[in-house]
């Protein structure tokens, strides 16, 4: 699957998970899980409403992952899904990877959470809220990652870098969180 572009006209392009869905799926995600994989990937304007209270399958909002290049997810909001608001994985990522301006509240696990990433990725800009542990979580982010310009209010931890390496860290707000606002392990070279 490649050049594929999702694009809604803002908040007024809602998907909902119906109520007594009891399957566990993701409600945008790749489908081609071999090399060379999805290329060109841009999701746009959009809400996504996991409706938690009312589902009981596990689910993601958005789980692009595995042989995935040139990702671009901007003015999304994922909420409300009983795993994660984003999921975005690499392992063969060789295209900048964006992730910026999007919202992620009330999701049971992280609001965005990006690993496997070991090209240029760029978090900036992001708005979480109230999500089971991390607000955003960057893992495993080698060659020069940007996290910046992101809020995350009342998560158990705010921020998270995990085994990462050359990043830039600067002018994000971290508020209420119940555990660390900033939880960065394992990680060499971060600039702040």
């Amino acid at each position: 699957d490649s050049n594929r572009f999702i694009m809604g006209s803002g908040k007024n392009t809602i998907i909902t998970i119906p109520n007594g869905n009891s399957a566990t799926f993701n409600v945008v995600e790749n489908t081609t899980r071999t090399s060379p994989g999805n290329v060109n990937i841009t999701l746009r304007d959009f809400v996504l409403d996991g409706n938690k209270t009312n589902v009981s399958g596990v689910n993601d909002g958005i789980n692009i992952f595995y042989f995935t290049n040139g990702v671009n997810i901007s003015n999304v909001e994922s909420n409300n899904f009983t795993s994660d608001g984003f999921w975005i994985r690499g392992y063969e990522f060789s295209n900048t990877t964006i992730i910026s301006e999007n919202v992620a509240r009330n999701n049971n696990e992280h609001g965005i959470y990006a690993s496997d990433i070991y090209e240029k990725l760029i978090v900036t800009n992001n708005q979480t809220e109230s999500n089971g542990t991390y607000g955003i979580a960057v893992r495993y982010a080698y060659d020069g990652a940007v996290v910046s310009g992101n809020s995350a209010r009342n998560e158990a931890v705010g921020i998270q870098l995990y085994d990462t390496a050359n990043l830039s860290l600067s002018d994000n707000g971290v508020y209420s969180s119940s555990d660390y606002g900033y939880n960065i392990f394992n990680s060499a070279n971060i600039t702040v």
